[in-house]
C-alpha cells in the first residue's frame, strides 16, 4: 500500500494508525533501497523485502496477505497481483466475512523466497521430504479444513512469479 492512498490513512481508529505507520515506514524502507549499485540495478532490485502478516482470513492461516518489494536479482518478475486461491474449489466453512477457500500451500511461498536467496532444495529440506515447513494436517477434520494438499508439489516454485 502506499501512504496517502485514503485505505487505511484515514479514521481514528488505532489499529488505522498503526497500519498507516506501517505503510510510510515501509515505504520509506523501498525507497533508502532504491539506490544505484554496480552493474545498474539498485540495491532494491537485489533484494526481496517480505511485508506480511502471519494471519489471513478472520484470524486463521489461510489466504494471508502479503506484498513483495524487489526482484531478488531479478528471481522474481515484479509489477503484479498474483492470487493462489482456489476460486473454483470448494468453501470449507464461512465466517462473518465470507468463506474459507483453499489455495497453495504457504510452504511454497517459502521455497520460492529459499530459492530466489540462493538456497538449493539439499540447502533446506528434511528427512527426504520435498518443500519446506511443516505439511501436517493431524487432528484437522477433512469436512471442515483443506487437508488434501497436493503435497508432491510442495516442493516447487509458486507457479508465475518468476521473472
Amino acid at each position: 500500500m502506499v501512504p496517502g492512498t485514503g485505505w487505511l490513512t484515514t479514521g481514528a481508529t488505532p489499529i488505522r494508525g498503526a497500519c498507516s505507520r506501517g505503510n510510510e515506514l515501509f515505504a520509506k524502507l523501498l525507497e533508502k533501497l532504491d539506490v544505484p549499485e554496480s552493474g545498474g540495478s539498485t540495491i532494491l532490485d537485489n533484494s526481496l523485502v517480505y511485508w506480511g502478516n502471519e494471519l489471513g482470513f478472520n484470524h486463521i492461516a489461510y489466504s494471508v496477505p502479503c506484498l513483495l518489494a524487489g526482484s531478488a536479482g531479478g528471481f522474481i518478475k515484479t509489477g503484479r497481483y498474483l492470487d493462489y486461491i482456489d476460486w473454483d474449489g470448494r468453501s470449507y466453512f464461512s465466517q462473518e466475512d465470507g468463506n474459507v477457500i483453499k489455495g497453495i500451500p504457504h510452504n511454497r511461498f517459502l521455497v520460492t523466497v529459499l530459492q530466489a536467496m540462493g538456497l538449493s532444495p539439499e540447502d533446506y529440506e528434511r528427512d527426504g521430504k520435498p518443500g519446506y515447513g511443516s505439511t501436517s494436517v493431524n487432528g484437522r477434520d477433512p469436512d471442515l479444513w483443506p487437508t488434501d494438499w497436493d503435497l508432491a508439489r510442495v516442493g516447487e516454485i509458486l507457479p508465475g512469479i518468476t521473472g
